[in-house]
């Protein structure tokens, strides 16, 4: 069976293309962009997560990859992550209230784990488990009675 790759693609404005100082492709899931805006340096770090039904081999190489990425950043440099992790980090955040809100959804799963051992790692937060949206705000995908949250 052939594999369909993925590619990351970061949109930016056209007045900011010229603040663009280096793209890298790591793999066909993880992507960096580096701005400097103002005298400021911002890093733009794209993911897609290898989905609930893939190899936990390549699960494990996509966050090696995104590591990677972010230790390569230095330090001082403002960094931001647009991903799809694939992953449910649940409600609630008992033990894990340094890293993420309580209005996460569902329970989390084995992906989720991923995201919320990443975020301790990186000293970052899962910000959109700190707000409470609407039902129809936290789904992003539905078919057939499943329903998606992003993460």
């Amino acid at each position: 069976m052939e594999r369909r790759k993925s590619f990351r693609t970061v949109v930016l404005k056209e007045e900011f293309v010229r603040n663009v100082l280096e793209v890298k492709r790591v793999s066909d899931r993880v992507m960096s962009l580096k701005l400097e805006i103002e005298g400021v340096m911002l890093n733009v770090v794209s993911g897609y997560a290898p989905q609930v039904g893939c190899e936990l081999e390549e699960k494990e190489r996509f966050w090696s990859e995104l590591d990677e990425v972010m230790e390569s950043i230095p330090m001082g440099e403002r960094v931001v992550i647009g991903a799809d992790f694939n992953g449910h980090v649940g409600e609630g955040n008992r033990g894990d209230e340094e890293v993420m809100g309580k209005f996460g959804v569902k329970e989390r799963n084995l992906e989720g784990q991923m995201v919320v051992d990443f975020a301790k790692r990186m000293d970052m937060a899962v910000v959109n488990t700190y707000f409470q949206k609407r039902e129809e705000h936290r789904v992003t995908y539905k078919s057939g009675g499943r329903r998606t949250h992003p993460m």
